[in-house]
């Protein structure tokens, strides 16, 4: 007998698992071995099995069963045929569901060089040109050499020439006009898509 996997709410989940409960008939759920549930699984590979815990629905008729694979639950049901393959295994696992805390974070528009409030730019002056204002020290100016400055950005379609560079946590990232730069809980600057910004964030009164 082959188990298949059932999509579930993250809800019934958690009636199963903390409540030790089953869902579907309200009986006590008992521990069970992996492979009382299908011969087959005494074939997956032992780190998968130690990982794994099963229960059962004490109710035979029933036929409810729990599988969770640290901290991934997930639920199967029989429908017969052919045995449990790795790929069922994986295919039936879920990701949980977790709320941001609430956390003030500051944050500033960028839309050209010097508007982050710690860019510090400074006019330069030269007799042969106009004055321009000095690199930021925030969000620095985009070049690279085998990047063409007027080759057009497949997010915003602005030219790469008008875009920005920030150092973050993880090497660095583009910033495009109108992107915010976020200042993190630790200090750390990341940019942020206005479209994002807005659906994540509200202002502080």
């Amino acid at each position: 007998m082959a188990w298949e996997p059932i999509e579930r709410s993250f809800e019934r989940k958690l009636s199963a698992r903390d409540k030790n409960v089953c869902p579907d008939c309200g009986e006590e759920l008992e521990r069970c071995e992996a492979w009382d549930i299908s011969p087959d699984y005494i074939d997956q590979p032992d780190w998968i099995r130690a990982i794994t815990n099963a229960k059962r629905c004490r109710d035979e008729e029933c036929g409810f069963y729990y599988m969770r694979q640290g901290p991934a639950g997930f639920f199967m049901k029989p429908f017969g045929g052919r045995g449990l393959s790795e790929l069922e295994f994986a295919g039936g696992m879920s990701m949980t569901k977790f709320r941001k805390k609430p956390v003030e974070i500051e944050a500033t528009q960028w839309f050209k060089n010097g508007d982050h409030p710690e860019d510090k730019s400074e006019p330069v002056y030269s007799k042969d040109s106009e004055a321009f204002m000095s690199e930021g020290k925030v969000v620095r100016y985009y070049r690279r050499p085998d990047d063409d400055g007027q080759r057009k950005c497949e997010k915003c379609g602005e030219i790469m020439h008008v875009h920005g560079w920030i150092d973050t946590l993880e090497g660095g990232h583009i910033v495009c006009p109108g992107d915010w730069i976020i200042t993190g809980v630790q200090g750390e600057r990341y940019p942020c898509k206005p479209d994002v910004f807005e659906a994540t964030y509200d202002l502080v009164e």
